[in-house]
């Protein structure tokens, strides 16, 4: 008799304080949960950012040639900024089997158009310098550059897509990534 009421015990002890086990969405939808609520939550503000990417670039008189890139900008605010970038173009055309070789140096200013909190589309101008070699010639010039594009930020990295136009290199669109810092 002992024992059947130990066990009636232990049972109604059991029922009364069970709690309903929840389930656990898998890997997949755990994490695309996070990423979709830490996308659209404000982000907040890192002035001091440093990124490289790539460019197609009109540096040559007739194509395309690719451009790697690498930058740094401060924000003064949200919504204005200022940076230094450099670019080098390392390429040879075919069939003449001709060097060309660009290296750019510029500083640019950058005006934020709207702050959607992780998307931020902008204009920019910038000033530099431009040396371009090949190989029947040498020529230094002055760059200047107007830009449009959107930078997306997720948890302190971003994402930068641009189209430049300017001279000489006339025009330019690239992709790029990095990371924002709060110095």
């Amino acid at each position: 008799m002992k024992r059947l009421a130990l066990l009636v015990l232990l049972l109604t002890a059991t029922l009364a304080f069970a709690q309903e086990e929840e389930k656990r969405p898998n890997a997949f939808k755990r994490f695309f949960g996070d990423f979709k609520e830490n996308l659209f939550a404000p982000q907040p503000h890192r002035p001091f950012s440093v990124g490289f990417g790539a460019e197609l670039t009109q540096n040559d008189r007739e194509d395309l040639l690719p451009e790697i890139i690498i930058y740094s900008d401060y924000e003064l605010s949200r919504y204005f900024g200022m940076g230094v970038r450099g670019g080098l173009t390392f390429a040879s055309r075919q069939p003449f089997d001709r060097l060309v070789t660009v290296m750019e140096g510029v500083f640019y200013q950058r005006v934020y158009i709207y702050d959607f909190g992780w998307i931020r589309p902008f204009v920019h101008t910038g000033i530099g310098i431009s040396i371009d070699s090949e190989e029947e010639y040498k020529m230094n010039d002055v760059l200047g550059e107007a830009a449009i594009g959107l930078r997306a930020h997720y948890k302190g990295w971003f994402a930068e897509m641009a189209f430049r136009y300017g001279y000489p290199f006339r025009f330019a669109i690239g992709l790029s990534v990095g990371h924002s810092y709060i110095p």
